[in-house]
């Protein structure tokens, strides 16, 4: 685990209840797209199966995944203070959210139906140890979020990041394409993608190839 990227999440919790609070205003709107599209997304998965939030944050995206009445789904992030803001939101910590690290989550194979991931594997320089745990502990579905730095206002938007210096943990630059062919390798197969507007996000559904 990178422990440097350790130190900053857990600087921004301690700082900010939500990450909206940090984003700039097109940064918040650009948040409600891709809420938006993931509630479509989860609209059309059985309620009934189990869920983890993997990099749950301060909790905005397991309000929306417990919203979208998924009842029986935890949220784990491997930063105490990150946990917190999950209790100011009422998360009940070791019932709700847990201080797990996504890369060795020690869950047994398979263990949940759906993985949700946003905001965790793009601020890791190597994030393949947080795919392949979540491979591991996947049983069926994986909703996936990753920002795209190659379209043309994600690019903008990365560059003027690193220009101003603005809030936030640095995110490194993947293509959509590394992260489905690695998935593929690692037998979950794109179902569906949804770009948001600007094509500055997209909203991945994988299937578990059961062939």
């Amino acid at each position: 685990m990178n422990e440097n990227v350790k130190k900053l999440w857990s600087d921004e919790w301690e700082e900010n209840a939500t990450i909206e609070e940090s984003a700039s205003i097109i940064g918040k709107w650009l948040r409600r797209q891709r809420i938006k599209i993931t509630r479509k997304m989860l609209a059309k998965l059985p309620k009934s199966l189990t869920v983890i939030d993997t990099g749950c944050g301060g909790g905005t995206t397991l309000t929306v995944i417990r919203e979208a009445g998924f009842s029986n789904s935890i949220g784990i992030d491997f930063v105490e203070s990150a946990l917190k803001q999950c209790e100011r939101k009422g998360f009940v910590v070791n019932k709700d959210v847990y201080l797990v690290d996504a890369a060795d989550t020690k869950y047994p194979d398979r263990h949940f139906d759906i993985l949700f991931e946003e905001g965790l594997w793009e601020h890791f320089e190597d994030p393949k140890p947080f795919m392949d745990e979540a491979c591991r502990i996947c049983d069926k579905w994986m909703l996936v979020i990753q920002p795209n730095h190659f379209s043309f206002v994600g690019g903008i938007l990365h560059w003027l990041w690193k220009v101003l210096g603005a809030g936030g943990v640095f995110e490194y630059s993947f293509t959509m394409e590394y992260f489905v062919d690695y998935l593929k390798n690692n037998g979950f197969v794109l179902k569906e993608k949804v770009m948001t507007m600007f094509d500055e996000q997209a909203v991945m559904l994988f299937r578990r190839n059961t062939e």
